[in-house]
């Protein structure tokens, strides 16, 4: 049934394509492919953006604070800055089902932000970041992203569970910040972080999230299941390993075209190493690889990454 509704999509957009004037054909039928890059595009910004107002005491450098054992949820000063670089290497760059764009890049980005606590009991964190990533040799289109993040959280009462709300907001833009393409939304998260040794952590979490665009095709919610361990190796290094599972379902990305409902099921398995050079400075490396499937054939695809990078952050 699925190879069926994919040779009927195929079909229809030449159909379309023949049956059509040539000076008409760029207005009735959608460039599928471009449009499922630029979604992908927008799906990561989002994602990032998320990430980037996770509340103090929840992103993976602040899991092991204090003492060995001990996880001490703290915000000592309100107000931060923070510079990051890296250099990486994808086999699949736009996440596309040719994978044909593999090859080298180069990251960075810039983020100020305010974290402290209500009442004693409600995490607030608001930060804005300008990030971008440039490819190497022209694989893709390179990209910059602006966005701005909202986030509360806190713990529920006696028990390990954490539950936070961020709100994200931005665009996404091609290499000289021209081509913009909104994107916005909502997230949820409920996770726990346990003790299972004096250095070693296991954080499970369970997330839904609704994304909205600029460009209406590429609106979306997904829910989101990870699980993720952490371990202080030494005072300075911090290793982790996490699984995650993601299924999203589209609202209607062009199905009057390829007459197919889009449902993408993501899996994704990761390391990372992260050793404090000082105390304002972090030098990280990661590997990665995600796995989706999808209802809709462009959209499948296996994809492989390295990276690591420079981060400095200073709270004041």
């Amino acid at each position: 049934m699925e190879k069926t509704s994919q040779i009927l999509a195929v079909m229809a957009i030449l159909v379309v394509a023949l049956v059509t004037p040539k000076n008409a054909v760029a207005q009735v039928t959608p460039d599928v492919t471009e449009a499922t890059i630029q979604g992908q595009q927008i799906i990561d910004a989002a994602n990032k953006a998320a990430q980037t107002a996770q509340p103090a005491g929840q992103t993976g450098g602040d899991i092991i604070n204090g003492e060995a054992g001990i996880f001490v949820l703290t915000v000592n000063d309100i107000y931060s800055v923070s510079l990051s670089g890296g250099s990486g290497y994808t086999d699949n760059a736009t996440r596309t089902a040719d994978n044909l764009d593999k090859g080298y890049y180069s990251d960075f980005g810039l983020s100020a932000g305010i974290s402290t606590k209500l009442a004693e009991k409600v995490d607030v964190g608001l930060s804005v970041t300008i990030g971008g990533r440039e490819f190497a040799d022209d694989i893709v289109p390179s990209n910059r992203t602006v966005s701005s993040n909202i986030s509360l959280g806190t713990k529920l009462g006696r028990t390990p569970l954490y539950f936070s709300v961020v709100g994200f907001g931005g665009y996404s833009f091609d290499s000289d910040f021209k081509n913009a393409n909104s994107f916005y939304g909502v997230s949820s998260t409920l996770s726990a972080i346990m003790p299972v040794g004096r250095a070693l952590f296991v954080r499970p979490s369970l997330g839904i999230t609704r994304q909205m665009a600029g460009v209406s095709e590429n609106n979306s919610t997904s829910v989101s299941g990870s699980l993720e361990l952490v371990a202080r190796i030494t005072p300075k290094l911090t290793g982790s390993l996490r699984a995650v599972i993601t299924g999203r379902l589209f609202d209607d990305f062009y199905e009057d075209v390829t007459f197919v409902e889009r449902q993408d099921t993501q899996y994704q398995l990761g390391g990372s190493l992260s050793y404090r050079l000082t105390k304002f400075a972090t030098l990280g490396a990661s590997a990665s690889y995600e796995k989706q499937d999808s209802t809709f054939f462009l959209s499948q695809y296996k994809a492989s990454d390295a990276a690591f990078g420079l981060s400095m952050r200073v709270q004041f």
